[in-house]
């Protein structure tokens, strides 16, 4: 069970954050504390952020505890319970309206606030979806050198070029086309085609959240004023990759459907998996994870010059598959180790340089 703890809510008319008060906690930014796996007194905590993309009352009603089922959290901390090592698990939840810099904003401060701490070996944020895309900026607004020193950012399935799953002026003609072509032209036709609508706009924020991810220029003029159109436009600023290049490591991680994607959600019974993997074959004719194109996950490689770590047969949902989220905290354990060593090495080298 995790403990809520609400953090900021924005207000789009004045631009700034307040109090969240108890009805806007469900839509507000916050950080859920779950585990504490405090194991050797003598070794500093390794912090776990989970950043999934979602909004808080997308897992839960309650205003102040979440169970281990937002986010399949179950999962992670059984993976550090059988661990050596220090380890605080946390869930992110992204405020409904604020646009996502100002999200990056105010998770680099909390980064600052952790990592000041002496009994902080690393920050670990593992970013989803819109998280990913907002990772890229938050090093960015890091007013403490350490945070740099200290931060290891992993990037799933991020939208560097937006998502026709947030851009309306793209999503509804194709889900229009794809009701008429299969039921026709007539009543029933209309009836389905607003029922999908109306659900959209339901588990849709209609707001920066999700719009500030559309692809450039498809959203609704009417609702331009919730959208960050320089949000995707910007995403691979040069001041973004400077800060970016200076944490510890940033790991880019892409995830596609493929032949054993949909075999593997109904053995599963990962309902999430199936829709996935039919959006992926109803909206793109390209190859993607049922939101977003795998080309489009890849976009940061030529620009940061690295290669990405593909998760093989893998829907945008990651962490509710168990294969998928374990290979996820392995890249992570293994982050963690090399930083370890590495520390290792420069102390020994300070050690011998102090000797001599």
């Amino acid at each position: 069970m995790g403990t809520i703890q609400p953090i900021g809510k924005w207000n789009n008319e004045t631009n700034t954050w307040h109090k969240p008060s108890s009805n806007q906690i469900g839509r507000a930014f916050s950080l859920c504390d779950y585990e504490y796996i405090l194991n050797d007194p003598k070794k500093g905590i390794n912090y776990i952020i989970v950043c999934d993309g979602k909004r808080l009352n997308l897992h839960t009603f309650d205003t102040e505890n979440i169970g281990n089922y937002a986010s399949n959290m179950k999962h992670i901390i059984n993976h550090y319970k059988k661990s050596n090592g220090n380890y605080v698990i946390k869930l992110f939840m992204i405020d409904n309206d604020a646009p996502i810099i100002e999200d990056a904003k105010m998770l680099a401060n909390y980064v600052d606030l952790l990592t000041d701490k002496p009994t902080t070996n690393s920050v670990n944020l593992v970013c989803l979806s819109k998280c990913g895309a907002m990772s890229v900026y938050i090093p960015r607004f890091f007013k403490n050198i350490d945070s740099y020193n200290k931060t290891n950012i992993y990037s799933i399935a991020a939208p560097y070029k937006g998502t026709k799953l947030a851009s309306p002026k793209l999503l509804y003609p194709d889900l229009h086309k794809i009701v008429s072509t299969r039921l026709g032209n007539g009543l029933i036709s209309d009836l389905v085609y607003k029922g999908m609508i109306d659900l959209y706009e339901y588990l849709c924020s209609n707001s920066h959240m999700d719009y500030d991810i559309a692809v450039p220029g498809e959203v609704p003029q009417e609702r331009i004023y919730l959208y960050d159109r320089s949000f995707i436009r910007d995403i691979f600023d040069k001041k973004n990759m400077d800060a970016l290049n200076r944490i510890n490591s940033f790991t880019n991680i892409t995830t596609g459907i493929d032949a054993n994607t949909l075999p593997e959600a109904i053995r599963t019974i990962n309902v999430t998996g199936m829709c996935l993997c039919l959006l992926d074959e109803l909206l793109f004719d390209k190859p993607s994870d049922g939101m977003v194109r795998v080309k489009d996950q890849k976009a940061i490689e030529s620009v940061l010059g690295i290669d990405s770590i593909n998760l093989e047969s893998s829907h945008h949902d990651v962490f509710s598959n168990n294969r998928a989220y374990s290979k996820v905290l392995d890249i992570v354990d293994d982050t963690i180790e090399d930083f370890n060593q590495k520390k290792l090495f420069l102390n020994n080298q300070k050690r011998h340089v102090s000797y001599k």
